[in-house]
């Protein structure tokens, strides 16, 4: 019929791009999980930073209107500076502790290989637990 245009349509309505702020929740749970376990915190700081640059990518696509889920990149990224933070210090924690102490545990392994009995196995690790005591 003339002066009739099609059927009417709706709208087409994007869906929202929750990607970043779910990655950002989860990346930085797991990293502050990991950075918990002390020998992971290297991979547990590098799983938080993830989550700082995917909470910041949440944050932005929320205020934009694209995504809906600002809580949970906001909480991505406050949990992610936890991870990052935490998992630093750790790593130049154990670094500087392995550092000052890496020949005490090689003494360590080269006595306990050359010790026979349990009595000397004994011994050096009494000697290693010595070593190990903080100077008073």
């Amino acid at each position: 019929m003339p002066g009739q245009t099609g059927p009417a349509t709706q709208p087409y309505l994007m869906k929202p791009r929750n990607g970043a702020g779910v990655a950002a929740l989860v990346l930085g749970l797991l990293g502050l999980v990991l950075t918990l376990l002390v020998l992971a915190a290297p991979l547990g700081a590098l799983l938080g930073l993830l989550a700082v640059v995917f909470g910041i990518m949440g944050i932005s696509r929320a205020g934009r209107g694209d995504a809906t889920n600002r809580g949970q990149a906001i909480t991505g990224l406050i949990i992610g500076i936890l991870a990052l933070a935490l998992g630093v210090f750790l790593t130049v924690r154990i670094g500087g502790y392995l550092q000052d102490h890496g020949s005490d545990f090689n003494n360590l392994a080269r006595c306990l290989n050359s010790a026979n009995t349990d009595q000397e196995r004994t011994a050096c690790t009494n000697t290693f637990l010595d070593q190990m005591k903080p100077a008073s």
